[in-house]
């Protein structure tokens, strides 16, 4: 298995999932260990939505492994955020984790992450209008805004 071939897979299924799932997806990194989501639930509780994804994620790394057993070390662990300073605050911790795990200097360098979604205003599989509007009403000050993060 290359590298980065995990990473793609976890995306893969991010964007399906979110078809298939009641949630938005606000923000994510994917690093070669473990990923950090942010998450908006609806319908689906977070638990259903881990369930699977984390079901999904093992099945892939036992066979592309080959081996069998667990394959993630831990159970998922979540966070309920109640505000808006705490949602800025874990966006910018999720954007910024390669910069903390020494993988890169500048969180434009890391491919794997929802930053460049947000740097460049895109919605796609990303929520990037929930959190841009409340940062301002004008799109050029929610761009400023998200740089610095």
């Amino acid at each position: 298995m290359k590298k980065d071939d995990f990473k793609r897979f976890i995306i893969k299924q991010l964007k399906e999932y979110n078809k298939k799932f009641d949630y938005e997806l606000l923000g994510y990194v994917i690093m070669d260990n473990h990923y950090h989501l942010l998450m908006r639930t609806h319908k689906d509780t977070i638990s259903t939505i881990m369930f699977n994804l984390n079901n999904v994620v093992a099945k892939f790394l036992n066979t592309a492994l080959d081996r069998t057993g667990h394959a993630l070390e831990k159970r998922y662990h979540c966070n309920l955020i109640d505000s808006e300073s705490q949602l800025y605050a874990t966006l910018r911790y999720i954007h910024r984790n390669p910069i903390r795990a020494h993988i890169c200097d500048s969180i434009d360098e890391y491919l794997w992450s929802s930053h460049w979604f947000y740097k460049r205003g895109i919605n796609s599989f990303i929520n990037v209008d929930f959190i841009l509007d409340m940062l301002s009403e004008d799109r050029k000050n929610q761009l400023k805004y998200i740089v610095i993060y």
